[in-house]
């Protein structure tokens, strides 16, 4: 999961749908997490280096929701300031 968010991010596709799905990914391994730490009686060691990891996960997917809130900020904001120039210019106006 977090490869697949460091690939996302050096593609440039920070979108929504890309943070919906890695937050989909993360629910469904802290959930796996979760099932396991109920039948883990003998308190395996790597439980810990799991905890650490889905912690990990967690920070990776809000980077990449603030990173995707930036692109869409941008991204809004540039088409606002294109739609501003043909206003401004009298491009599509049919002048």
């Amino acid at each position: 999961m977090l490869a697949e968010i460091e690939a996302e991010t050096a593609m440039g596709r920070t979108t929504f749908a890309e943070v919906e799905e890695s937050e989909a990914d993360l629910a469904r391994f802290e959930a796996w997490v979760a099932k396991i730490a109920v039948r883990d009686y003998f308190a395996a060691p790597i439980g810990s280096e799991v905890r650490a990891e889905l912690e990990r996960a967690r920070t990776a997917v809000k980077a990449f929701e603030t990173a995707a809130v930036a692109a869409d900020t941008d991204d809004s904001s540039t088409a606002r300031g294109r739609v501003r120039l043909r206003a401004v210019t009298g491009e599509g106006h049919g002048s």
